[in-house]
């Protein structure tokens, strides 16, 4: 499987995920402002990873100007990597090649669909080799299973698994369910028209971007003010 992973700001709503089904069937958001793509059939639909990977870049800096990205073959590898080397594609098969040199503290990324349940946890595992003296994702590899078993349970097996692509991480098909609505709250007096749609231009701008990834088109725009008047 080929993943994009996108990495938005922390505050990015779960809707924002059908703005990419554009690019592919199976999208996938999960919290923190991430979204997952499974590419593999796509891609040459764009003419290849890179210009898909810069073309979805381009949809995600329209909302969110730090968004960054990677492809691999993945969804925690391609978290990582948009961590390690953003905007970067790692060839198939060479996903642990360009991991290994990173910095052991990436393993708080190697999560891909599935957060980390404990995230403490994982910065104990962190510290736990760095007193070993060992500082690199790529030199914990070598370890067997039965040791991270052993020392951490659940969570020292899923590690193992991921360092070895043998975590089974499936990106479903998006089917949206929510409403093709958005809110905006201005906190200052507004009393001229194209001021106010430049307000929620924005807002507009989020609605299209949906309704673009879903196929589909619209036919009215309803805007609802709610006032409040001042006595000035």
């Amino acid at each position: 499987m080929r993943t994009l992973c996108l990495c938005l700001q922390r505050d990015a709503a779960p809707s924002v995920a059908e703005n990419f089904l554009t690019f592919s069937p199976r999208v996938h958001y999960r919290a923190p402002g991430l979204v997952f793509l499974d590419i593999t059939s796509t891609a040459k639909m764009f003419g290849g990873e890179r210009n898909l990977l810069d073309e979805a870049l381009y949809v995600s800096r329209e909302f969110f100007p730090e968004a960054t990205g990677a492809i691999s073959d993945t969804p925690w590898g391609a978290q990582a990597l948009s961590a390690e080397r953003p905007n970067t594609i790692s060839l198939p098969t060479h996903e642990w090649g360009d991991l290994s040199e990173a910095s052991l503290s990436r393993l708080h990324q190697l999560e891909g669909l599935i957060a980390w349940h404990q995230p403490r946890e994982v910065g104990e595992i962190v510290d736990f080799f760095h007193m070993l003296g060992i500082h690199r994702l790529g030199e914990i590899r070598n370890f067997q299973v039965d040791s991270f078993r052993e020392r951490w349970q659940q969570t020292g097996t899923l590690i193992w698994k991921r360092l070895h692509n043998l975590d089974k991480q499936v990106i479903s098909p998006l089917l949206p369910t929510e409403a093709l609505q958005d809110f905006v709250y201005l906190d200052f007096s507004v009393s001229l028209m194209p001021f106010l749609l430049h307000c929620v231009e924005k807002s507009m701008q989020r609605l299209m971007s949906r309704l673009q990834g879903r196929g589909e088109f619209a036919r009215k725009l309803v805007l609802n003010l709610f006032c409040e008047y001042s006595n000035t």
